[in-house]
């Protein structure tokens, strides 16, 4: 068909490719506590050339742990997760970073958390997403090729006066990609706007870039995950 969704006009600054991509994830345990072995252990899967840091928290430092924060999310955890969740007072975040030419480096990354959440059966919150997974969710969460972007970063919406809102985005920096800011629209453009975001983000992490006067064009027959262009040109 060749269908032609936008052209989009990108900012210069900041840069869309950063030179490392990263992630942040807050381990919280429902028994014990992430033990050495465990962060021995993921730090191994996780690999030389990435970095992993596992950094103490309280919960006065994480505000998007918790249950309105987290949404629908927290309520797909089981009741102890729930608990665990709504009653802890510290934790465990994981800060990993690699290079954006890393094509395995999420992969690793989402294997090395799984393990620190084995050691405890802790709840991992992706701190970028804003969203909860039980153990058993996260380790289901696959970086293979074709990658549903949907999958991996999520749409913030905030809601500003007189029925005007944002939108940006959480999670594009595990892709070493800026997020996306739409810094005004109305509610009612809302749901079109946000399958927009998810078409451009779609293609971004597929390799798609700006032009040299930072316009991307996107078409959704360009698109390589057959099940997110088949959704996509419905929408249409």
């Amino acid at each position: 068909m060749g269908l032609v969704l936008a052209w989009v006009v990108l900012t210069a600054a900041p840069a869309w490719e950063h030179e490392r991509a990263d992630m942040a994830v807050a381990v919280v345990c429902t028994q014990g506590k992430v033990t050495d072995a465990a962060k021995k252990a993921a730090k191994k899967a996780v690999g030389a050339k990435r970095a992993l840091e596992l950094v103490p928290a309280e919960r006065k430092d994480l505000e998007l742990v918790r249950k309105d924060a987290l949404g629908r999310s927290f309520e797909r955890l089981s009741p102890a997760e729930q608990k665990a969740v709504e009653g802890f007072t510290s934790a465990v975040v994981a800060e990993l970073s690699w290079p954006r030419g890393d094509t395995g480096g999420l992969a690793a990354a989402y294997a090395a958390l799984g393990t620190l959440a084995d050691s405890c059966k802790g709840v991992l919150v992706d701190l970028d997403q804003v969203t909860a997974f039980s153990a058993a969710a996260w380790k289901a969460r696959s970086a293979a090729a074709p990658i549903n972007a949907s999958d991996h970063f999520n749409i913030h919406m905030v809601a500003l006066d007189d029925g005007v809102m944002m939108f940006h985005t959480g999670g594009l920096s595990r892709f070493g990609l800026a997020d996306i800011v739409v810094p005004t629209l109305s509610r009612f453009s809302a749901e079109s706007t946000g399958s927009m975001v998810n078409a451009i983000a779609q293609r971004l992490i597929e390799g798609a870039r700006p032009d040299e006067k930072g316009r991307l064009l996107i078409r959704l027959d360009d698109i390589q995950h057959p099940a997110v262009k088949k959704d996509q040109l419905a929408d249409l």
